[in-house]
């Protein structure tokens, strides 16, 4: 998508949250797509290991729940299961540059305020990387307080929203622990389709967010959708 917009020479300004957030920052910092796809595919298994299982397995497998579960029974639920300063090295390594470049926004949730925080040019970028990336149940919440909005509203407002819907076998709860579990998701979705229906959207499905998988189908599903619905 990046490439398209590049190629096209449009001017434009992307926000973004979560996972994509790293795509995004190496594109703004290279702005080179070539660059930016070697790096991900170079470092897309380390990036697993980091999130995992929050993208790759299913409910009934080592899930988010039972990674609560893990928090519930050692009574600390804002730490995380995961070392969050594997993460934050990790980041640190991968982007020498501290500042966000312009044309580039990360928006995450203040849980403290209650109120979305956008990140912009000029920002620590690093900062706004490891918020981004600590997910809650997984990591504890930057400064105890920041969170991605992927679990709060879902997506960034812009005038035009592009998801990807992974596919993957949905399983029914099994218990009380599930059902908490699965109506906070639903909520998100909730609020995020409310957020769609203000701009143009185009979802994106797919087996696997590994750029190896995604790369060509996003390029050419949206360059469709731009000439057909913005142009």
């Amino acid at each position: 998508m990046l490439k398209f917009l590049k190629d096209s020479k449009v001017d434009f300004t992307v926000r973004c949250c979560g996972i994509s957030s790293i795509p995004c920052a190496l594109f703004f910092l290279t702005r080179s797509t070539n660059r930016t796809y070697s790096i991900l595919v170079k470092e897309w298994k380390n990036i697993e290991k980091l999130l995992d299982p929050f993208f790759t397995k299913g409910i009934d497998q080592l899930s988010m729940v039972d990674a609560l579960r893990i928090l519930m029974r050692i009574g600390d639920t804002l730490n995380g299961v995961r070392n969050h300063e594997r993460l934050y090295r990790y980041i640190d390594s991968l982007f020498p540059a501290q500042k966000i470049p312009g044309g580039l926004e990360i928006w995450v949730f203040d849980l403290f305020e209650g109120k979305e925080v956008v990140f912009k040019e000029g920002d620590d970028l690093r900062k706004a990387l490891k918020i981004s990336l600590s997910f809650p149940i997984l990591y504890r919440p930057y400064e105890d307080r920041y969170v991605p909005i992927t679990w709060i509203t879902g997506v960034p407002e812009g005038e035009l929203t592009i998801l990807f819907d992974v596919e993957k076998e949905k399983n029914p709860p099994r218990n009380a622990l599930e059902y908490l579990f699965l109506s906070t998701t639903a909520r998100t979705k909730h609020l995020e389709k409310e957020r769609i229906k203000k701009a143009k959207s185009l979802r994106i499905a797919c087996s696997s967010l590994s750029p190896v998988s995604t790369t060509r189908r996003a390029y050419e599903e949206f360059s469709r959708f731009f000439e057909e619905v913005v142009l």
